[in-house]
């Protein structure tokens, strides 16, 4: 084999390894609050139509699915709360929103607790560092 040969192939392996590693995301960032005070600010990434989970202890869980079409983000959530016999559900929100566009849900859990989340999806290749986190404020 020619060196030129080798050398083309290994170039060409590294193109298909990188092209690999910076497949399109959808970065969602978000922010949830429990009456009013800041609880968790998650963010993950996750590949469109593919579900993301994000847990803290036994306080809280988040699954979410976000299908990019074209821009508009359909995201599908379970959130889960401590209930008697471990975390359950306690809301499946659904939401449409735009890409890069901040949005808010809000719900009264059973425990009589507001829980409001602040979130935005934005594109974001797979396997790339995060971009700093950005403070969102209530609004």
């Amino acid at each position: 084999m020619k060196l030129s040969t080798l050398f083309a192939g290994l170039v060409m392996s590294g193109v298909a390894a990188f092209a690999h590693a910076q497949e399109n995301g959808i970065l969602l960032s978000m922010q949830i609050e429990k009456n009013g005070a800041v609880f968790v600010k998650p963010r993950l990434v996750t590949k469109s139509g593919v579900q993301a989970t994000v847990q803290q202890d036994q306080d809280i869980k988040l699954e979410v699915t976000p299908i990019d079409k074209d821009g508009i983000v359909d995201l599908s959530m379970r959130l889960y709360l401590p209930g008697k016999d471990g975390l359950a559900v306690a809301a499946s929100p659904h939401l449409v929103t735009k890409l890069d566009t901040p949005t808010t849900i809000e719900f009264q859990a059973a425990d009589t607790a507001r829980y409001t989340i602040r979130l935005t999806a934005s594109n974001h290749p797979i396997g790339a560092p995060l971009p700093p986190a950005k403070d969102r404020k209530s609004t």
